[in-house]
């Protein structure tokens, strides 16, 4: 089942839509309500009983400039939700599965997702829409735009380089937009975490995103690893419109050898959708750096691809050329064959 999909089905209520706010933050559990209250530097709740916390978080969730100051911290495709919802009398039907635009509402507290038969709905309590329907969403576009600028040069960075010292993060944000970058930025982007769980590490004394891949306890070896490389190559330059390109996590450039390996998978009457989610999951196996060929053939597998003992001479050098040329987050954004010719600089 898609990661998007098994997310929703762990948040949705499977219950009628509830419009009270009370009632719903009752729903949440003391951690939640912690964390939101955390959001409004609300701190030393950890001994408050669950009625107290639900108590503090209405209260602080009916001020309407509470409300202003967390839709000052969205990008714009959730604003955009927002004014769906204001549209809607503050439900909306989901068809969409694979939205994530509520995530960072539903954080807060201001949104919550039901599920009925097989469909999702996005409710906003009465208290919250009747607050936010009074509130002018132009006047905070500029705030937005900025906001969506910075998510997703953050994003597209993580993805490109796998972990993005924060100082590099605001030479890169100058040398594209002509301005400087700021703490309140940072902050942002620290403690408004969205569905890619990009992560903030402090590692040697400096603040760094970090890819989800990389963050876990377990892959703290590998974190290090990258970072070596990140001290000891020069990072690749890229244009703006070709970076942002990163901010999707489906996207790859195509070449000879995945076309290739694509005919593989379409002789194996893999269907269009599985072949371009299988290649995604592999690149990021490939983006680590690691002896990962032959653990391709055990994802295979698990999409339900026989691979017979004549497919591995095939293969092997089909997947050899695909690693070759795949951006690894140890080499600073360089392919190893890049890195082979000397087009990398060492630093």
């Amino acid at each position: 089942m898609d990661m998007v999909i098994q997310m929703n089905n762990k948040i949705a209520r499977n219950t009628p839509i509830e419009k009270d706010l009370k009632a719903s933050l009752f729903t949440l559990r003391e951690i939640e309500l912690i964390k939101i209250g955390f959001f409004f530097e609300k701190f030393n709740l950890n001994k408050k009983s669950k009625k107290e916390l639900v108590d503090i978080i209405y209260r602080i969730l009916i001020k309407k400039k509470n409300i202003i100051d967390i839709i000052s911290k969205l990008i714009d495709s959730e604003v955009d939700l927002l004014d769906r919802l204001i549209k809607n009398n503050g439900t909306i039907e989901e068809k969409n599965e694979r939205t994530c635009d509520y995530l960072p509402l539903n954080k807060y507290g201001m949104v919550y997702l039901y599920k009925e038969k097989d469909i999702f709905y996005i409710s906003m309590p009465d208290e919250i829409y009747n607050i936010v329907k009074e509130i002018n969403l132009d006047e905070l576009k500029e705030k937005i735009d900025e906001n969506t600028k910075i998510y997703y040069l953050i994003r597209s960075m993580v993805q490109l380089y796998g972990v993005v010292q924060y100082d590099d993060f605001n030479d890169s944000y100058e040398k594209f937009y002509n301005k400087k970058s700021d703490d309140e930025k940072y902050f942002l982007l620290m403690y408004c975490s969205r569905f890619d769980n990009i992560s903030v590490e402090t590692i040697d004394d400096e603040n760094c995103y970090v890819h989800p891949l990389l963050a876990p306890i377990g892959a703290q070896k590998k974190l290090k690893e990258v970072l070596k490389g990140i001290k000891k190559i020069s990072r690749k330059p890229i244009e703006l419109e070709q970076l942002l390109k990163y901010g999707d996590y489906d996207y790859y450039q195509n070449n000879n050898y995945i076309n290739q390996f694509k005919n593989y998978l379409r002789a194996k009457k893999i269907g269009n959708e599985a072949i371009d989610q299988t290649i995604v999951n592999m690149l990021n196996m490939y983006k680590l750096g690691d002896d990962v060929i032959t653990a391709t053939f055990g994802m295979l597998q698990e999409y339900g691809v026989k691979v017979m003992p004549y497919d591995v001479n095939k293969l092997l050098p089909i997947l050899r050329n695909i690693y070759n040329n795949t951006i690894v987050w140890r080499n600073n954004g360089w392919t190893p064959s890049e890195l082979k010719s000397g087009a990398a600089k060492q630093k």
